[in-house]
C-alpha cells in the first residue's frame, strides 16, 4: 500500500517530506498530510490532516462542530485529541488495486472539502 501511494504521489509531482516505515508525510495546496499504513492490516490506510486547529475556548461549540462534521461527511472522521488539537482523517479498506489512484484522489478531495467546511463553520464560531 505504501509503495502504491508513493507512486500516486509521483504521478501528481508531489515529493514526500518524510518517509518512515509505515508513514509518509507530504504537503499539497498548503496543507500538511500524513499517509499511514499498518503492516498488521495490509488492506487499510488512513490519510490525515493533523493539527488543523487548536481549541483555546468554546470547547463545547467545537465539540458540537466536530459531531456535525462526523454526521455530515462519509468516510471522514474529525476528532479532538487530548491536546485540544483538531484532526481530520479519511480511513479506507482497499481489497483491489483497480482504481486505487481514484480512491487516493477521492480521499484527498474529501479531506479538502471537510477542512473548507470546518474553516467556514469555525469562522462563524469566532464571530459569535
Amino acid at each position: 500500500m505504501l509503495s502504491q501511494f508513493k507512486q500516486y504521489l509521483r504521478t501528481k509531482d508531489i515529493t514526500p517530506t518524510t518517509e518512515i516505515e509505515e508513514q509518509i508525510t507530504f504537503q499539497l495546496d498548503g496543507l500538511y498530510y500524513l499517509f499511514v499504513y499498518e503492516k498488521s492490516d495490509p488492506n487499510y490506510f488512513r490519510l490525515i490532516l493533523p493539527n488543523i486547529f487548536k481549541i483555546e475556548d468554546n470547547k463545547d461549540r467545537y465539540s458540537q462542530l466536530v459531531n456535525d462534521l462526523n454526521l455530515r461527511f462519509k468516510v471522514a472522521k474529525t476528532y479532538i485529541n487530548q491536546d485540544g488539537m483538531i484532526w481530520i482523517t479519511a480511513d479506507q479498506f482497499i481489497y483491489s488495486n483497480d482504481s486505487i489512484d481514484l480512491m487516493f484522489e477521492r480521499c484527498l478531495a474529501l479531506l479538502k472539502i471537510v477542512i473548507d467546511y470546518f474553516r467556514e463553520q469555525q469562522s462563524k464560531l469566532s464571530h459569535d
